[in-house]
């Protein structure tokens, strides 16, 4: 009974919360709602939004992760490569070290060097975050 009076108590501050919520929601862009668990896992939008502007749709990517991102929290250091490769398609995500090459690097504060591969173009989105076109 006494969970029963407590759930009573707080049942109009949580539909205070929902409905401030759901409110904000309806307001999004499409584009943020698409991001909202992007939002929700740190991962900066615009290293995403920019991936989706460079690289065309039947394009294939891979996804390299490190500390090099200034300030990345680490759970976007985990979320990143599972995340892009739903919100990323059509383009296909292949690990880096495929055969033939991926046609794009993306480096979450990744070392690009380190992967040995030539950059004809690498587009720098913030501070350890970088985008970049591989030469086969």
């Amino acid at each position: 009974m006494a969970a029963f009076a407590a759930a009573l108590w707080h049942a109009p501050t949580a539909f205070r919360q929902l409905d401030t919520k759901t409110a904000s929601y309806s307001r999004a862009t499409p584009l943020e709602r698409s991001l909202s668990a992007a939002y929700g896992e740190r991962i900066d939008p615009r290293f995403l939004v920019r991936a989706r502007e460079l690289i065309p749709a039947t394009a294939t990517y891979a996804v390299i992760t490190g500390d090099a991102a200034t300030g990345a929290d680490p759970g976007a250091l985990n979320a990143i490569t599972p995340f892009a490769d739903y919100w990323l398609l059509p383009r296909r995500q292949v690990a880096f070290d495929a055969t033939p090459a991926p046609e794009w690097i993306l480096s979450y504060g990744g070392n690009l060097r380190s992967l040995g591969y030539n950059y004809p173009r690498v587009v720098r989105v913030a501070s350890g975050l970088e985008i970049a076109k591989v030469i086969p």
